[in-house]
This record gives C-alpha cells, sequence and structure tokens, in this order.
C-alpha cells in the first residue's frame, strides 16, 4: 500500500534521535571523501541508507536502499534524485532534506495511508559541515529487502526449513504457508519444531523475532562465507 501523506512528529513524540548513521559515516567521510567513503559506510547498514544532497539527488546508497527503489512501490529514482509517488509525500521529502541540509536539524518523516495508519518512516540526519543529509527509509508493510534463502545463509537451515522460516520472519501463519505451498499442517508444524530446535527457541513468536533480529545483518549478505564456529582453546 503506497504511503498517503507524511508528517513529522513534534515536541516529546520525536525526542532527539541519536545520530547513529551519521556517526558511522561522518569521521571517515572527511579523511578520506565523503563520496567513496560512504558508500562503503552506508552499506553496512541493515536497512535502505542513502546520502543526499540538498536537493535529495542520491550521492550514495547501500544494498537494501537500491532494493528498495527496485522494489518499492512508493519510492524510486527520479533521475538520480530521491523521490515517493504521491504529490504530498514528495512535497514533504523535498522539503524536509532541504531543511536538514540547510539548518542541520535532524527530521523524522512518518508516512500514512489513506486510513492513516503508518506505511513507512524516514530518518533524516545532517552532516555537519556539509551541505547533505543521510537518509534511512522502513517501509513498514514490505516485504523484507532481501533475497530468497537469506536464512538458510544465517543459520543453516535446510532449503524447506528456510522457506518456512523466512515465512514466519514476515508474519505469515503456519496457515498460510502451508495453504502457499500445498502442504499439510503436520508437515510444517514438524518443520517448526526443526527450527525450533536449530535456533534454542521455545515458542513460534520467538523464533520469529529471533529471525527478525538476524535479517538486520544479511542484506546483501546471503552469498557470503560463513566462518568457521571457533572453538575454545584449553
Amino acid at each position: 500500500m503506497l504511503p498517503d501523506r507524511a508528517t513529522r512528529p513534534t515536541g516529546e513524540e520525536s525526542g532527539q534521535p541519536t545520530p547513529v548513521h551519521q556517526a558511522a559515516v561522518q569521521p571517515a567521510a572527511q579523511t578520506f571523501g565523503v563520496a567513496a567513503t560512504a558508500d562503503r559506510a552506508l552499506d553496512m547498514l541493515a536497512i535502505p541508507a542513502f546520502l543526499l544532497g540538498a536537493d535529495t539527488r542520491i550521492l550514495a546508497r547501500n544494498t537494501a536502499g537500491r532494493l528498495l527503489l527496485q522494489r518499492s512501490p512508493a519510492f524510486f529514482d527520479n533521475h538520480g534524485k530521491l523521490a515517493i509517488r504521491r504529490t504530498n509525500d514528495e512535497a514533504a521529502l523535498t522539503e524536509a532534506v532541504q531543511r536538514c541540509a540547510e539548518k542541520h536539524e535532524p527530521v523524522l518523516l512518518r508516512f500514512l495511508t489513506r486510513q492513516e495508519e503508518a506505511s513507512a518512516l524516514m530518518r533524516i540526519e545532517p552532516l555537519a559541515g556539509k551541505d547533505m543529509v543521510t537518509a534511512c527509509i522502513t517501509e513498514l508493510r514490505a516485504p523484507l529487502l532481501l533475497d530468497a534463502g537469506w536464512s538458510r545463509a544465517a543459520f543453516g537451515f535446510s532449503p524447506q526449513n528456510a522457506a518456512l522460516a523466512e515465512s514466519l520472519a514476515v508474519g505469515r501463519s503456519l496457515a498460510e504457508f502451508a495453504a502457499t505451498e500445498s502442504l499439510p499442517i503436520g508437515t510444517v508444524r514438524t518443520r517448526l519444531k526443526k527450527l525450533l530446535q536449530q535456533t534454542g527457541t521455545s515458542s513460534q513468536a520467538q523464533l520469529a523475532a529471533m529471525l527478525l533480529r538476524a535479517s538486520g545483518v544479511m542484506a546483501g549478505a546471503e552469498g557470503l562465507p560463513m566462518a568457521r564456529k571457533g572453538r575454545k582453546t584449553p
């Protein structure tokens, strides 16, 4: 569902966000050059992240950011600029980035649907001494920006169990997975038991929470070799 409009929390609702992604990019960028270093720093973040000019021009983006622009029904690359499809949201995004870059004030945007439901969040942080900002986006109702099989890479699941794990990670039920895959519910429950054993969790909710946490570092890492488990020395 596309975001319908954006709001900016104020006062106690917005708080004072800690510039985590700014801290990751800024020191190295000042030393080694902004664009090249920002590309590497942003790529370490688990959610779509961008380095933007004051005019919303995309200067750098991480792997998740690239996937967002390819798959999102709302956000897209408009001739090199970060854009969103609805006019009101586009105006809010542009104004927020410009204000953040010029006044060096962090901004939090909340995009809403026509039903006043939260659809996406965008956090914008200034870079000290630079006419640019870092921006992180999360679409609250979209699938994870990960390739199929990410849980297999992370946990060593079998392909069949990985399919179930990744379905649970995005909030689907056992019954929904069984119907989609045309499997007996008993078979799906057996696979769930195996997943619980492999992860050391005791419930479907605990498993889903663990999978969601693990997904945060798996963007673009699906094909990375897994280091061997370390052994304690005597």
